[in-house]
Parts: C-alpha cells; structure tokens; sequence
C-alpha cells in the first residue's frame, strides 16, 4: 500500500502587541455581538445550539494557528462589546497572550472551556475514587480534538446560555440535541473505522494537534473489543511527530528515515502544521500522499469527519 502523508495546514502569523489591546473601551456602538469565543469550533458549537438565534463572533480566524495569530483591534472591540466570552482556557498560546494582555480592563463575563470539561470529568469519576487515580492526566491544549471533550463541553455551554437567556431554554436543549446527533454520527464512523482497521500502526504527524482524538480512539477500541487494553501505554493508533524526528523547521532526509524506522505499517499519515505544509513536495517526491486535515477549521466537525475517512481508507485493514 502505498505511504500517505495527512497534512494539517495551521498558518502563522503575529501575535497582537499589549499595547494595542489595553487601550481599547466598552463601545456600544459598533463591532457588538451576543457572544464572543476564540475559535471557530467554538462557534460552530454555539451557532447550533442556539439554532444561529445568537450572534457569536470567533475572535481567531479560522485555517490560523492557535500558537501565534494576529487580533485586530476591531475584533478585540467584539470581545469588549459582547454579552459573554467563551474562551478555550487550555493554555492556547493565542488566547493566554491576549487574556493577559488585556488583564482588568476585560470586564465581560468569561466562562472557561476547560473549566467544564474538568467539572465534568469530576463528577463522572468521583463515585469511582480508583478509576479517577488511574485516569488522571493533564488534558492536551487542543482540547476540542475529541468528540468526547466536545459533547461534555457543549452540555456546559448549554447550561451557561440557559442562565443568561432563560427565554431560550427549550430551543437551547433542542440545539443540545442537534449538536450531540452529530458528535453521535461521528462516534458511529469512528467505531466502524476501528473495526475496519489493524491496531498498532504509526501516524506521523508534524505537530501532534491531534492527540486527543487518539486518546479518543482508545475508549473506542476498549468499548469496541470489550477490553481494557488500549491506553496511554498501549495505543491503538501510535503517533509519533515532527519534533520526535526531530525535523525543526523543515523535514529532511532524515525525516524520512525516521518515518521507515518508526513504522508497524508501510502505510503512515503525516499531519504538518505551520512549517510542515511548505514541504508537501518534499514528501510526495519521497512516496507520500499529502492530505490535509485542518483543526482550526470553520465547519470543524466536518473536518474531523474527513480525517476518521481519511484512517479509515487508508490504514491497513484488519485480518
């Protein structure tokens, strides 16, 4: 079978300076919005669930990179003029630099991603004091990368939109429901991928976005097969990375020696961000095929669709 290589293209860009943010004031008169969050799955999530009866504003465009994207001043009036901010509060380097930046002079209503999906966590695990000593673990900064983390999450922004918009609650839940029909959807062609493929083969990936969604498949694989098998110590899916290889800044010969070496399977998926993208002919010259999956995208359950497609046809299919 011939090699694939996953491409997720994340664009670099300038980080805002603080000067250029702390100066900004309420303004009621332009750039207002209902809600204001950080990235577009954010607002992909909150568009459905309220049915697009609230205007949500993604602060970051989308197809940028988390790690160092540029903010207007006229997007940052929108987080000063909206009613509440949702922020990703995983330790995005985007969002950390420009929440400090802006420190007391953000007086909007914050409620923090990561801050639900940890309340959720705890209440799922502390009637069970062992599985939450064996389960513990620092979360990844691309938290959403998992249709698990995304379900716990949308339930508590749901709650939080109920709180400020009680007139809203029914067509809320219903939202809920249209959102969790989708991450169920999801869920239905990752269990069908597990069993099409063989575990233990390599994805290559240039910076491992993704490593959410392995742990994801785990909890798949291990309800799947009717096991515990497969953690942290023994995935179902391995992932290895530029930096493993590393590649610094741009891939090399030896980058594709490492691929050859680290491999169970002939085929391998890369998945480059930022400086990755600039090499894809690097890597089509050296017998790879470049897909590109994206997890800063706009539609971003569609985009995580599209990578489950991309494992499923062409990972090695199980004996």
């Amino acid at each position: 079978m011939k090699p694939t290589v996953i491409v997720a293209i994340m664009a670099a860009a300038v980080l805002v300076a603080a000067g250029c943010i702390v100066v900004m004031t309420n303004n009621g008169d332009r750039n207002e919005c209902d809600v204001a969050v950080t990235m577009g799955w954010e607002k992909e999530m909150v568009d459905t669930i309220s049915g697009g009866a609230l205007n949500t504003v993604a602060l970051m465009d989308p197809n940028t990179s988390p790690h160092a994207s540029y903010s207007s001043t006229g997007t940052i009036q929108y987080l000063y003029n909206a009613d509440l901010y949702i922020m990703i509060g995983s330790g995005v380097e985007w969002e950390e630099s420009m929440v400090l930046n802006l420190g007391s002079t953000l007086t909007t209503d914050t409620i923090s991603c990561m801050d639900m999906l940890e309340e959720h966590e705890t209440h799922e695990h502390e009637a069970d004091e062992e599985e939450s000593e064996n389960d513990g673990h620092s979360h990844s900064s691309h938290i959403w990368v998992s249709p698990e983390h995304l379900g716990m999450i949308a339930e508590g922004i749901t709650e939080a939109l109920k709180e400020r918009y009680p007139q809203m609650s029914a067509a809320l839940d219903s939202g809920l429901a249209d959102y969790l029909s989708e991450l169920g959807t999801l869920e239905e062609a990752v269990e069908d991928m597990i069993r099409n493929i063989s575990a233990g083969q390599t994805i290559f990936v240039w910076h491992n976005a993704w490593e959410p969604f392995m742990g994801y498949l785990n909890e798949i694989a291990n309800e799947v097969y009717g096991t515990d098998a497969y953690g942290h110590e023994n995935p179902f899916l391995n992932v290895v990375s530029a930096e493993d290889a590393g590649a610094g800044d741009s891939p090399t010969v030896g980058t594709i020696q490492f691929l050859y070496e680290h491999s169970v399977n002939d085929t391998i998926y890369v998945s480059p961000f930022d400086a990755g993208s600039q090499y894809k002919t690097f890597f089509e010259s050296n017998g790879y095929i470049v897909k590109t999956v994206n997890a800063t995208a706009a539609a971003f359950l569609d985009e995580m669709g599209a990578f489950i497609s991309y494992l499923d046809d062409t990972l090695e299919e199980a004996e």
